[in-house]
């Protein structure tokens, strides 16, 4: 029995990590912040999960950006496509930009609808 208890408790530790992360991320996405939304997106892209599309798509079309050195110069909108572009591994027809692109986000609406269980 003592040979499953290291196991057990990293894969707990790992479990409690995964769902911090999962929800720092979704409080990052809801903010009121432009800088902490662009974040958001940025973890949410390279979590590469699903779960947080919605969110993504949620107000896609914001144009505001932020001043911190980390993302200055990204939109949210900017960072939202390339976060929907990592968890789907798919390219939008056009090159992505800082100005919001309907053709973009119509993709990713119609993506997100077509693989909503996959």
């Amino acid at each position: 029995m003592k040979s499953f208890k290291k196991p057990l408790i990293i894969l707990s530790t790992w479990i409690v990590v995964a769902c911090n992360n999962d929800s720092k991320i979704t409080r990052l996405l809801k903010s009121e912040k432009a800088y902490e939304v662009i974040l958001g997106a940025f973890e949410a892209g390279e979590s590469g999960n699903k779960k947080f599309v919605p969110l993504l798509l949620d107000n896609c079309a914001d144009e505001r950006s932020t001043t911190n050195i980390q993302f200055k110069g990204f939109t949210v909108y900017e960072e939202k496509m390339a976060a929907l572009r990592k968890i789907y591994k798919k390219e939008p027809p056009v090159k992505i930009s800082w100005k919001p692109d309907s053709t973009i986000i119509k993709f990713y609406i119609e993506y997100a609808k077509e693989n909503i269980d996959k």
